[in-house]
């Protein structure tokens, strides 16, 4: 019940459609998720991973929360823009793994950098 209200009476369901509250008796929700986010917010959600994660190479088969998952996007299309725009920090290699350039450890403070720029 909690959930549905946050995301019926804040920006967080309507503007960044991470769950559209049917006004409906049943209250469903659905979420649409944003087609493109903000390339900053891909890079930030990113490098949080890595640092949450303790290392710098991910497999893009694990189940975890990666950035297109977190904001409902195309997965091809957010690679795709975190390989354009983070060459220095991050590859990615044959679509199958995403490494880091950098320790994992500084993660932490380009995130918090990235956070101050938004």
């Amino acid at each position: 019940m909690e959930l549905t209200g946050l995301l019926e009476w804040t920006p967080i369901g309507s503007l960044l459609k991470q769950g559209a509250v049917d006004a409906g008796r049943s209250r469903h929700v659905i979420r649409q998720g944003l087609e493109h986010p903000h390339d900053v917010a891909l890079l930030s959600a990113l490098g949080s991973l890595f640092f949450e994660e303790h290392r710098s190479a991910l497999s893009l088969s694990e189940g975890l929360p990666w950035p297109w998952v977190m904001f409902g996007c195309e997965r091809n299309s957010a690679l795709t823009r975190i390989g354009m725009v983070t060459e220095r920090w991050v590859e990615i290699v044959d679509l199958n793994e995403v490494r880091s350039r950098i320790h994992w450890e500084d993660w932490c403070e380009c995130t918090n950098i990235v956070t101050t720029l938004i």
